[in-house]
């Protein structure tokens, strides 16, 4: 893949054996480019870098935290990415080079956004002047700590200012959130109150789908954190990973209509799984 991009709030590094599974955990997801979130290192061992490291062509870029607050790592292969210039603060790393594989010139921002709604404004703020000042199409990847509107939070309460802030940026520097397959939420609490929220996501430059046009955004199983690792890579026809759309016009034909009212009916007791296969299927044909 010449684009394959996992972000993940690891929700924190601090111990070996949680470092050992995190790095398993994301060699199985193959990507050329990770970006994570949430290390809580406030000093980060050799050991540790060696670890994320897979082979002499990867490189790897340390933020630190604030304490036991933050921290981010970012790791790529140099045959996929190549590097020339990275800007690095304590919530934000910004990586500027090219592709490889196209000479696509592009900026990789791993974030993870403040919490509190006054300093997250600052703070998207501070990533707009960086993302204007390279004048470069970028793939900002991390933990935006806000939902874009009420659907995707689930328990809790949506600050429709935050997202208001939120949706403010993502228009002004031109951005798009490719729909989102493999689960609708990325952040999870249990207990008595169970919440969820998408926290995580990525954003693109109109510009790196002209590059990458297979691109496509999902989530990965959660393990290790309270956050689902989200990918973004490229899609065949042959993998069976590009997402299935359905254009709200198609549903105004009265026989489309009864024809999927009938493939329902005859699935009965098959499973939603099948019964969905079945009636994509049928709206395909």
């Amino acid at each position: 893949m010449s684009c394959s991009i996992v972000t993940w709030n690891v929700m924190g590094l601090g111990r070996p054996e949680k470092v050992r599974a995190v790095v398993n955990s994301l060699r199985k997801c193959k990507a050329s480019i990770i970006l994570l979130q949430e290390t809580k290192l406030a000093a980060v061992k050799l050991g540790v870098l060696k670890r994320f490291k897979r082979s002499a062509n990867w490189n790897v870029k340390v933020a630190l935290a604030s304490g036991t607050a933050g921290g981010l790592i970012s790791c790529w292969d140099s045959k996929v990415f190549s590097l020339q210039k990275k800007f690095i603060n304590s919530r934000w790393m910004g990586l500027f080079g090219v592709f490889v594989s196209n000479k696509c010139n592009c900026g990789i921002l791993n974030l993870y956004a403040p919490n509190e709604a006054r300093d997250r404004c600052s703070f998207l703020n501070e990533v707009s002047e960086c993302i204007s000042a390279m004048n470069v199409p970028v793939i900002i990847g991390g933990d935006f700590n806000v939902v874009l509107n009420a659907e995707e939070r689930y328990g809790g309460v949506v600050s429709p200012e935050s997202s208001a802030v939120f949706r403010e940026f993502i228009n002004k520097n031109n951005l798009i959130d490719l729909p989102l397959s493999g689960g609708k939420f990325t952040w999870f609490r249990g207990g008595n109150s169970v919440e969820a929220s998408r926290l995580d996501r990525f954003l693109i430059s109109p510009e790196i789908l002209l590059n990458f046009p297979n691109l496509i955004q999902c989530t990965l199983p959660r393990s290790l954190s309270d956050h689902r690792p989200v990918l973004i890579n490229e899609a065949t026809k042959e993998d069976g990973k590009r997402p299935f759309k359905l254009f709200n016009s198609w549903l105004s034909d009265k026989k489309l209509g009864e024809k999927i009212t009938d493939t329902i009916g005859c699935m009965a007791n098959k499973g939603i799984g099948k019964s969905l296969r079945t009636v994509k299927s049928v709206i395909k044909s």
